[in-house]
């Protein structure tokens, strides 16, 4: 293949309602340097003034589109991905953010790897103010090339939360052609889950032979109260997008084995068996893993509503699975444990991350987040070709941890 040294990167957000944290995800786009970028804010007819805040950008990679009718996430994910005709697309949440340069290494390792179609990589975690303080920045310095096969089986032999490994849309850049040929052969539809993230990277991870792993973080994946994800975790706050994702109507059916309820686990496990349905090589999720991992959650559940929701989900699940004495025995022995709640200030060596409380930073959004975690974060970054180096880079990272909490002006926040 013939080296494009500036592939063109599309970035589309996808907006609904969000004018106040849309504005600080948009600087941290067009804070990048990269020229061939096209920046796409999706409106999904929403009631704010999103052309009013665009006037505040000049920045001509930008440009705004608005979906014909409000629709589901499913649909609006869906919609997009037209706006792309060719390079590699990447989906940013309208409250997340890219840090500064981070594009720039990206080309750069897609310059180095033009046959591999597909790049995710392990994202921050930060919370906007309203929500418990918490920051956790990922800490290594390397990628790897992975093959597809190999890694999905090792991610399987863990708990299903960790296929979010994979190298997703939204978490990733994945290449326009691979997408029109994964539409062409299911019937001209990309996403077939309402879970479009999630499935996104384990349909994609099932068509490639191959794609890059980068264990440092491009992006930080925000949540902010009005985040699809903590709707589906939280019963107390506004279910707007719980609801989207719960209507029949512009989605995809939910898998007959699971019914949807508001955790961590069953969504994720819904989109994976979605992609074993499509991709029969890929594994199929254990019904009993699953109602396992919820059990595990609901050990730690403090809301009596969210309780309720997943008792009598695990009950429903038992039964369409044949499962019902399973789930019954599990729940007759079911204690509660309080789960700790503190924002603890550490850092773990084994996963090279830093965890921290952003209450006496200067921290107010998604761009100061983004800002604080690219100085953190090495400058170099490289390519792991034998495992065993993991450790090496573990040391280098536990090194810079040390350097920074007792030398570095970030001292007092970590």
């Amino acid at each position: 293949m013939t080296k494009d040294l500036s592939p063109l990167l599309t970035v589309i957000i996808p907006t609904l309602n969000r004018i106040d944290t849309l504005y600080w995800t948009i600087k941290t786009v067009i804070a990048q340097e990269y020229k061939n970028l096209k920046i796409i804010i999706s409106d999904n007819c929403s009631e704010d003034n999103i052309k009013e805040l665009l006037q505040n950008f000049t920045d001509e990679r930008i440009s705004y589109t608005k979906t014909p009718q409000r629709f589901t996430m499913m649909q609006h994910f869906e919609y997009i991905l037209n706006y792309a005709d060719k390079g590699y697309i990447s989906i940013l949440g309208s409250d997340d953010g890219f840090l500064p340069g981070s594009i720039d290494k990206v080309v750069h390792i897609i310059n180095k790897y033009p046959d591999i179609l597909a790049i995710g990589w392990r994202f921050g975690n930060y919370n906007w103010p309203g929500l418990p303080a918490f920051f956790m920045i990922p800490m290594a310095n390397y990628y790897r090339v992975v093959n597809a096969t190999s890694e999905i089986e090792k991610v399987f032999k863990k708990n299903i939360y960790q296929t979010i490994c994979f190298p997703s849309l939204y978490g990733g850049f994945i290449s326009v052609e691979l997408i029109k040929q994964l539409k062409q052969k299911n019937d001209g539809v990309f996403f077939h889950s309402r879970i479009p993230d999630f499935f996104s990277g384990a349909f994609v991870a099932a068509n490639v032979e191959k794609y890059i792993r980068l264990e440092f973080p491009v992006t930080l994946n925000a949540t902010s109260k009005s985040s699809a994800g903590f709707a589906t975790t939280r019963s107390n706050v506004d279910q707007r997008s719980f609801n989207d994702l719960l209507t029949d109507e512009g989605n995809a059916p939910f898998h007959p084995s699971l019914k949807f309820i508001r955790c961590n686990v069953v969504p994720i496990a819904e989109a994976l068996l979605q992609v074993n349905r499509l991709v029969p090589s890929f594994p199929k999720v254990a019904i009993k893993k699953v109602l396992n991992e919820v059990m595990l959650e609901l050990r730690q559940e403090e809301d009596r509503n969210k309780i309720a929701e997943m008792k009598d989900g695990l009950i429903e699940m038992g039964k369409r699975n044949g499962m019902e004495d399973y789930v019954n025995d599990m729940l007759a022995k079911l204690v509660h444990v309080s789960p700790s709640s503190a924002v603890k200030k550490k850092f773990s060596p084994l996963s090279s991350t830093l965890y921290m409380y952003t209450t006496e930073t200067s921290i107010q959004n998604v761009e100061d987040a983004c800002n604080f975690a690219a100085e953190v974060i090495p400058k170099e970054f490289v390519e792991l070709k034998i495992a065993f180096l993991k450790n090496y880079f573990r040391f280098q990272s536990s090194c810079r941890y040390l350097y920074l909490k007792w030398f570095s002006g970030k001292r007092k926040y970590i």
